[in-house]
């Protein structure tokens, strides 16, 4: 399985997370620009990364419905935390 990469605007690699779990921590508590960075122009990283690398089409179909809120990120930042932690709990009881 591929490690999501965390990056910031300039395409330094921040750090890496290696499961759910661990990216929904990351998230929680990194720059905000690191989550802007993957849901511009249109994109959604975060998405993506669950469809090819974990083969979870639920939760990439979740992930893909959020779009960055330009004037409150850090509420999309809670809803990626909060979709990501529920397709952690639903992965555990299925």
């Amino acid at each position: 399985m591929d490690k999501f990469v965390l990056k910031s605007s300039d395409n330094s690699i921040c750090v890496e997370a290696g499961s759910v779990e661990e990216l929904a921590r990351i998230l929680g508590t990194c720059q905000i620009g690191y989550v802007k960075f993957h849901l511009r122009s249109g994109l959604n990283d975060f998405a993506e990364w669950t469809k090819k690398s974990l083969k979870n089409d639920v939760l990439s179909s979740e992930l893909r419905k959020i779009k960055l809120n330009e004037a409150n990120p850090e509420e999309t930042r809670r809803r990626l935390v909060e979709v990501l932690k529920s397709g952690v709990t639903k992965s555990k009881k299925g």
